[in-house]
């Protein structure tokens, strides 16, 4: 079992690749054997990695929010016996930089309420 029911994040655009921004943990269903992760079928997974071991979720890519601004990934937990899957929502927002204004800062702050369903 995933330790939430969905996941749902916003990252910064212009994230270089290999950058690691959220762990997702499951249980073994069994509590006995180890857990491996692995993405499920989609659209979105050209632009993330996902370490098969530790659960940590990577760019893949440099992530560029006037190309897509919303990516939607399904993740899958085995441990051999058991298999179960969480979504993985993830939004960009402009990066904000020191010289930018707090209206940015604002920006991605709306944009993160928007995304997030109850509960996050």
């Amino acid at each position: 079992m995933f330790s939430k029911a969905a996941y749902s994040i916003t990252i910064n655009e212009n994230t270089a690749a290999g950058h690691c921004f959220l762990k997702l943990e499951a249980t073994s269903g069994d509590s006995v054997d180890k857990v491996n992760y692995f993405l499920g079928s989609g659209k979105d997974n050209h632009a993330f990695d996902l370490n098969k071991l530790t659960g940590d979720l990577c760019t893949r890519k440099l992530i560029d929010r006037e190309q897509q601004d919303k990516y939607e990934l399904q993740v899958i937990a085995n441990d051999g016996k058991f298999e179960t899957s969480v979504s993985v929502t993830i939004g960009t927002c402009l990066k904000i930089s020191k010289n930018q204004s707090q209206i940015i800062t604002s920006i991605c702050r709306n944009h993160r309420r928007k995304r997030q369903p109850a509960g996050f």
